[in-house]
């Protein structure tokens, strides 16, 4: 989480840095290079391990969807987390669109928008490592997702780039008091064999939802602008974070989830 934090936090900065110096096109080329430089770290220096053994429950490409599917708890996540990335695509798409038209056209305002997200994750990241040894990691996920979404109300009406900013970080530093929960419930509740399906199964069905949040946002920013949709975008975001409120609050703590996170902050 931290290192995808620091991500967030560089690349948006830089980014909006390098599309004045040198353009969108070239920068596209300084991207492509991160890319391979991505692809020669995980051929070269990740270690290589043994495959976990196959069992029954593991065959077949869909029998993470089967699992998930199986588990009130999990296929409830994964409906919430489809969502929100669809939702999430939005809000990305939208910044810039603001940044654009209402601050001067600016790439670095855009670049700095998106920065906030990672100032926050970071804060939020460091909250995460004190927090959830010492209370119930799915109350406090329940708690912060919804504390997640209340900044993004203030994105609806019109404020000084400064404040949206704040409202940015404000939005990102409980996104980690979600993730960490979520990721271990799911990593610790799978069969290790069964593990890496679950995983893709939920984050390809998430992944898909990106597209059609970006497919409905650019007619409706086009039409009515970015303030209208930011209030779309928090209406929609808000409901599914109170669903997943509710199902956190309703299932309780798997002591598996509970285990895991102790055990590994001692």
């Amino acid at each position: 989480e931290g290192a995808n934090t620091a991500t967030q936090l560089l690349g948006p900065a830089i980014a909006g840095v390098l599309i004045a110096v040198i353009g969108p096109t070239n920068l596209l080329y300084v991207d492509a290079a991160t890319f391979f430089l991505s692809f020669l770290t995980l051929t070269l220096l990740v270690p290589r391990r043994p495959p976990a053994v196959a069992t029954d429950e593991s065959r077949g490409i869909f029998a993470g969807l089967r699992f998930l599917a199986r588990d009130p708890l999990l296929w409830r996540i994964g409906l919430t987390a489809i969502f929100l990335n669809m939702f999430g695509a939005g809000l990305s798409l939208s910044l810039p669109v603001l940044a654009y038209e209402e601050y001067g056209r600016s790439s670095r305002i855009a670049g700095l928008f998106f920065a906030c997200f990672g100032v926050g994750a970071l804060v939020g990241t460091a909250l995460a490592v004190r927090l959830l040894p010492r209370f119930r990691p799915l109350r406090i996920a329940a708690v912060s997702i919804v504390a997640m979404m209340l900044p993004l109300w203030l994105l609806a009406v019109e404020l000084p780039a400064w404040a949206v900013m704040l409202a940015l970080v404000a939005s990102a530093i409980p996104q980690p008091l979600v993730n960490a929960p979520v990721v271990s419930l799911i990593v610790g509740g799978a069969p290790e064999a069964l593990r890496p399906k679950v995983m893709t199964a939920l984050l390809t069905m998430a992944m898909l939802a990106g597209p059609h949040g970006l497919l409905a946002a650019g007619p409706l920013l086009e039409r009515l602008g970015p303030r209208p949709v930011f209030l779309v975008i928090a209406a929609g975001m808000s409901f599914f974070a109170c669903f997943f409120a509710w199902i956190a609050v309703r299932h309780g703590e798997p002591r598996a989830l509970v285990g895991e996170i102790v055990a590994q902050s001692n």
